[in-house]
């Protein structure tokens, strides 16, 4: 399981709590720029659920660079 399935599965809500969208409705493509729900504060919630699976706090680099859910693979993997 690639790491940013594990991290969507370790809680389906995770994502539904963070981005306040039910778990079918979005996928890698949603992003902030497609998400009304993906405000400040859903942005934040989606950062700490990410620090939690991690074990570790992100830099503040890398809470900008998430944009979209393609992203938080990105960061989980290091690859594309």
């Amino acid at each position: 399981m690639c790491p940013l399935s594990a991290f969507l599965t370790v809680g389906p809500h995770v994502k539904t709590d963070a981005l306040a969208m039910p778990k079918e409705a979005s996928g890698p493509e949603t992003s902030l720029l497609t998400t009304p729900a993906w405000d400040s504060l859903a942005h934040m919630r989606l950062v700490l659920a990410v620090e939690a699976h991690v074990g570790r706090q992100l830099t503040p680099d890398e809470i900008v660079s998430i944009g979209s859910l393609s992203d938080v693979h990105v960061l989980l993997t290091g690859a594309p």
